[in-house]
């Protein structure tokens, strides 16, 4: 079978090949990793659909390709999966039975972790260079910080030069305003006092985007640059900027129209963790079409997030702060919630835009308004 590049990123954008980890004549099970990939969003580790056999590598290591791309053909074992297994095993074991400076318990260890002693040249730390565990454990730790600060420089500078793109080549106008959230606030207490679920602000922002794409569709789509065309999508699909150690991730929310408050809250917290520890799946980065940037941990009145192209919109949130407002009496503190959404000015107008806020602060104004929309 012939495998292919799945969707993994953007409608316009390649992806590079930045490191192939199998060889022809290998055998390989159904999730293993056949090729490292680096898109403008993350490196992402790309997993055999099928356990076989591998026949030919179509492509190579610092190539760039579209979704759709043949990279390697596989020869499936589905009826000689007993042999294939034996053939790896005896051939992993002959090429390791030629190392006279490692004991079988060593060896074992190496080809239980994949580390190949000869090609590898390690060294050993034991007597007349004999290789010792303690010699993998510190090969292992010492590749896997090199494999780690290339991934980062990459992920860093493929970021930047996206955001840098996008600055250039988009008109962007950014909407700024506040909301009363004083109510979400106190029901966010509620909930948590009487049901132990902590739902944070975020994720009624998030729930209530859903509904704004829906009534204000340009939010919802997508600009092809090559095709020159705009493309609706009918899934609600949110992205959720998130500041990690290696650059900035958008991992995405789907079907966010379809989930209530509680489970946007728990697939937030498991998609945050999941970028922070860099254990991103494919289908966690692609298909967004609206982003959302929350810096009101951090703080901030107000900032001008960059749109992440292809979408047209982004919204950005700052931090929240007691301010003294006038209810027509007298002066009441209120929980105030700074926004600030950027647009492409080429397809969305001002009043466009200020429409589509003020449904978002109508919405969080009052959470029962999600009743009547």
């Amino acid at each position: 079978m012939i495998i292919k590049l799945p969707e993994i990123g953007d409608i316009n954008k390649k992806v590079e090949v930045i490191e192939i980890p199998v060889k022809v004549g290998e055998c390989i099970k159904k999730d293993e990793t056949i090729v490292v990939l680096e898109s403008e969003k993350a490196t992402i580790d790309l997993p055999s659909p099928k356990e076989g056999k591998i026949k030919n590598i179509l492509i190579k290591e610092g190539d760039k390709i579209f979704s759709g791309k043949s990279i390697m053909e596989l020869e499936e074992t589905l009826k000689n999966k007993v042999s294939l297994i034996k053939e790896k095993d005896n051939s992993t074991s002959s090429s390791v039975k030629h190392r006279s400076h490692a004991g079988p318990a060593v060896k074992l260890m190496a080809r239980q972790i994949g580390v190949d002693l000869e090609k590898n040249k390690i060294i050993g730390s034991g007597n007349k260079n004999c290789i010792l565990k303690e010699d993998i454990k510190k090969y292992v730790k010492d590749k896997k910080k090199e494999i780690e600060a290339k991934k980062e420089k990459n992920i860093l500078s493929i970021s930047a030069k996206n955001l840098h793109n996008s600055w250039i080549n988009i008109p962007h106008v950014t909407h700024f305003d506040e909301i009363d959230v004083t109510k979400i606030e106190k029901m966010r207490k509620k909930i948590k006092y009487e049901r132990g679920i902590k739902i944070t602000l975020l994720s009624f922002i998030i729930k209530v985007c859903s509904y704004a794409l829906q009534k204000f569709e340009k939010f919802n789509m997508l600009f092809d640059e090559k095709k020159n065309k705009i493309i609706l999508k009918k899934a609600m699909h949110i992205s959720i900027a998130i500041n990690t150690s290696k650059g900035l991730l958008v991992p995405i929310i789907k079907h966010v129209d379809k989930k209530n408050i509680s489970d946007i809250a728990l697939e937030l917290k498991e998609l945050t963790k999941r970028t922070l520890l860099g254990q991103n799946k494919i289908d966690d980065m692609i298909g967004g079409c609206f982003t959302i940037s929350n810096l009101g941990i951090i703080g901030g009145k107000g900032f001008t997030p960059i749109i992440n192209s292809p979408e047209l919109g982004i919204l950005g949130i700052g931090k929240t702060k007691i301010k003294p407002i006038w209810t027509g009496k007298d002066f009441k503190p209120k929980i105030i919630l700074p926004l600030c959404l950027s647009y492409d000015h080429r397809f969305i107008n001002g009043v466009y835009a200020a429409k589509f806020i003020n449904f978002i602060k109508k919405l969080l104004n009052d959470i029962r308004n999600l009743i009547i929309y």
